[in-house]
């Protein structure tokens, strides 16, 4: 993150998985507290660096509505998007992400345990 020098993305499968991104960017990085954000179906806080969920990236009222959530991210320049459990992008909802986001770096990881 600290090289690509441009707003980064995480996109995760669920709230409980994007407050451990956001504990362990806290933990073992030297971004601040008001440097990293949650967007979720609760918290909408875009920072530098935005952890979301999927869900919330691909939520729309109704199945011919636009992903309103979406919008709001494309709108945004991010630097490096980094997908959590990639495994789940060839799922059609999903696939919306990776289509409409545009960036220019991506991160594709499969599941990340922690040991604690």
């Amino acid at each position: 993150m600290a090289e690509v020098q441009a707003s980064t993305l995480v996109l995760t499968t669920s709230v409980t998985a994007t407050r451990q991104w956001v504990a362990e960017l806290l933990d073992k990085t030297t971004l601040q507290a008001d440097q990293v954000g949650e967007y979720n179906g609760s918290i909408k806080d875009v920072r530098p660096v935005t952890v979301a969920t999927y869900n919330i990236m691909t939520w729309r009222p109704r199945d011919d509505a636009e992903f309103t959530h979406l919008q709001l991210f494309d709108q945004r320049n991010w630097g490096l998007i980094i997908y959590d459990e990639v495994h789940l992008l060839p799922a059609p909802v999903f696939q919306v992400t990776a289509r409409c986001v545009s960036t220019g770096l991506r991160q594709l990881l499969f599941g990340i345990s922690v040991a604690r």
